[in-house]
């Protein structure tokens, strides 16, 4: 990684001993620059021993200057940063091409979680610094900003790329020190009352004292003489542990899907561990996006859902796949490509108009809209038992529009509550195949349920078809034909 040098202004030089030599912590050279209320961002990120050199250049004693091999007290070793480019620290692997893998981004944001500890550590040291020094430490750096100082520019310099706060690409650096946990317990349990006033007993038991929310909300009611009994009483052994993780903002891919087959359900149907259709719309879909842009997962949303016998044609259901991680953002010309490719996989479904979505809220705002369009048209083969007569043609097409009660569906019984319904037929027609089949083409309101409508669900859809024509009516095909989206 390139240095920028910057020196370090006189007047924070001159309170890096009194913070060594009064609270008798171990710090290393970057904690002393922000308990010296150091604000030049280049001056933390020059190299250690070019760091120190200009700490003793400046007088500073070496006593208050701590062994490399020593952990720091204040930040738990991560602003401590080694120059061996083979040793296996945050620096080097953030300093690594592979650590970002096949990701392609163009900026990155950068987010760190410090060990709660650290709050108090820093916050005790800032105490007793204002106690025996008042007005000479109004300002000292928080731990967080000089580790986003220092590794922000080594991300920079990685990736080529730049650091923006919000960013579709993000690196995660989380700290651990559990070592720590008995030091936070021990100095916060006492004030759990004080922090949850109106907590009940039962809830304070579940108070989980050792985590940052808590050692925040601890903090805020302690006056300067708690914080100050805050400072590490023993020596930090081990430096915190530190996982890195990279990761992009979901891509929402947005098309239309038509499906032809009769025996494909809308995503996978299992019951008992045991696969009831052989694929789903889902899975024809998901499974060649995956395999054309990489991602941890992928979520299948539509507007609605057909029955597993039920074709979706016309216009076709609009449909997002969210994109868990995705490696990249697919552009236009391979979405095109991607079209032809899941089409050319299959003839079970067909999809179209793919492309991406650049408003997260308001493409679901779009899907459930279309779920919830008020009028769908559908066209059926029903079979009565009944002569189909021109008599019972035209009474079944003058009936129309038609208000109907529909209890929920026995089929449907074990997954949806026990309501009745009030939906609405308001167009029908019907083209008679021979004297007891034909087509029946309808629109209806959203959430009617077309067989039933047909064949009356033992009574629980009045009235029904079978009920109109005074005889036995049953559904044989259905097709969903448009939505009515508008979309």
């Amino acid at each position: 990684m390139t240095i920028c040098y910057e020196p370090m202004t006189e007047p924070a030089l001159k309170k890096i001993e009194p913070v060594v030599a009064e609270l008798r912590v171990r710090a290393c050279d970057r904690c002393l620059l922000r308990f010296g209320d150091c604000r030049s961002i280049q001056s933390y990120r020059v190299t250690s021993s070019a760091l120190r050199q200009q700490f003793l250049a400046a007088g500073v004693s070496p006593a208050c200057l701590l062994d490399a091999s020593a952990v720091c007290d204040l930040c738990l070793g991560i602003l401590q940063v080694p120059e061996d480019p083979s040793c296996d620290h945050l620096i080097n692997r953030l300093a690594s091409s592979a650590t970002y893998g096949e990701y392609e981004f163009s900026d990155f944001t950068l987010s760190i979680g410090l060990p709660p500890v650290l709050d108090l550590r820093n916050a005790g040291v800032a105490a007793r610094l204002e106690m025996r020094y008042p007005g000479a430490f109004p300002g000292v750096v928080d731990v967080k900003d000089a580790v986003k100082w220092v590794y922000g520019a080594v991300v920079r310099g990685a990736t080529g790329k730049s650091f923006k706060f919000q960013s579709e690409f993000q690196v995660d650096v989380l700290a651990t020190h559990d070592e720590t946990d008995d030091e936070i317990i021990q100095a916060l349990s006492p004030l759990i009352r004080r922090v949850l006033p109106d907590a009940s007993s039962k809830r304070l038991k579940h108070v989980v004292v050792n985590s940052r929310n808590f050692a925040e909300k601890a903090l805020a009611v302690m006056n300067v003489s708690e914080r100050s009994t805050l400072v590490p009483a023993k020596t930090t052994v081990a430096p915190c542990v530190i996982a890195i993780t990279v990761s992009r903002q979901p891509v929402l891919i947005t098309g239309k899907y038509r499906k032809f087959c009769r025996l494909l359900s809308q995503s996978p149907w299992v019951i008992d561990n045991k696969r009831k259709t052989e694929s789903s719309v889902q899975e024809l879909i998901a499974d060649q996006v995956t395999a054309f842009i990489k991602c941890s997962d992928i979520k299948f949303h539509s507007a609605g859902r057909e029955d597993v016998d039920v074709r979706m044609l016309g216009d076709g259901r609009h449909f997002v796949l969210e994109m868990i991680d995705p490696r990249r953002v697919p552009s236009l010309k391979e979405l095109e490509e991607l079209c032809l490719r899941i089409n050319n996989s299959t003839d079970r479904i067909e999809v179209h108009s793919l492309s991406v979505a650049p408003d997260y809220a308001k493409e679901f705002k779009t899907l459930q809209a279309g779920a919830d369009s008020k009028r769908k048209s559908y066209r059926a083969i029903m079979w009565t038992s009944a002569a189909l007569t021109d008599e019972a043609v035209r009474t079944l097409q003058g009936s129309a529009p038609i208000e109907i009660q529909q209890k929920t569906p026995i089929r449907v019984l074990h997954r949806r509550s026990l309501l009745s319904r009030p939906r609405t037929i308001y167009e029908l027609s019907i083209t008679r195949i021979n004297k007891h089949f034909a087509v029946l083409d309808l629109v209806a309101q959203a959430g009617t349920y077309i067989k039933e409508f047909v064949h009356g669900d033992r009574g629980r859809t009045t009235p029904s078809v079978g009920d109109i024509l005074t005889c036995q009516a049953d559904i044989v095909q259905l097709d969903v034909m448009d939505l009515h989206t508008g979309h």
